[in-house]
């Protein structure tokens, strides 16, 4: 009696071939908030400088809060601070396999490697918040440098977390301007909008294929036979 075929299960992936790499583990940490936490955290190192007018020394300042939201209007904005929130995020085409990133091997757990699947580009829009206009012209006087730092390249490289295997992402300021309302320049608070577009790798962590050792030979070659 003949064994009945094994069933066929809706969703179950078919085809995969003997190229297929399985999944050996996860970022803990999803693509668009590697990019927005690496964002965050380079803003939050940069150092400004707010004029003295020549009245004063010029002082050093830092961003006091770099929020991953719009800020509750509830609460009091610490000043001066930055909010990043999406503007618009795309996925883009990747060749038309997935590429296998070699210089990756084994640096994190024996037998993986990195796989690049997909890249994927976000633009943030950065509102910077101030309550002093000195302090919003220090801001806008770093900005472009910040992020255009070497002659190599347009955008700067930054590490991801180590959630995100510690990728780089490149960051590049599109546009910066000053923004301002009657109700909010009553308040004394003074405005930055900024768009700042950020292109990084989507991959995943997969076991290494096992090669299978072979030895090549070429029948063509030999020493001549005599067949006559």
């Amino acid at each position: 009696m003949t064994e009945p075929a094994s069933k066929l299960v809706e969703g179950q992936p078919v085809n995969l071939g003997d190229h297929y790499q399985p999944i050996f583990g996860v970022a803990t940490m999803d693509v668009r908030n590697a990019a927005a936490s690496a964002l965050k955290a380079y803003l939050g190192g940069l150092t400004f400088f707010r004029s003295g007018l020549g009245l004063a020394p010029d002082n050093r300042f830092g961003l006091d809060t770099v929020y991953d939201n719009w800020p509750d209007s509830q609460i009091s904005l610490d000043y001066p601070s930055a909010s990043v929130v999406d503007a618009s995020n795309a996925i883009l085409g990747h060749n038309f396999v997935p590429t296998m990133l070699t210089e990756t091997a084994h640096e994190f757990g024996e037998n993986t490697v990195l796989w690049k699947v997909d890249e994927m580009q976000t633009n943030f829009q950065v509102d910077f918040w101030t309550n002093d206009e000195a302090v919003r012209e220090g801001i806008m006087a770093v900005l472009p440098g910040a992020f255009s730092p070497s002659e190599s390249r347009t955008g700067i490289l930054v590490r991801c977390s180590e959630r995100y295997f510690s990728r780089t992402v490149r960051l590049v300021l599109d546009e910066y301007r000053r923004t301002d309302t009657g109700d909010r320049v009553f308040d004394r608070e003074r405005r930055v909008i900024t768009r700042i577009s950020a292109e990084i790798d989507v991959v995943q962590l997969r076991h290494i294929r096992e090669l299978q050792p072979s030895v090549p030979t070429d029948i063509t070659q030999g020493p001549p036979v005599d067949c006559c």
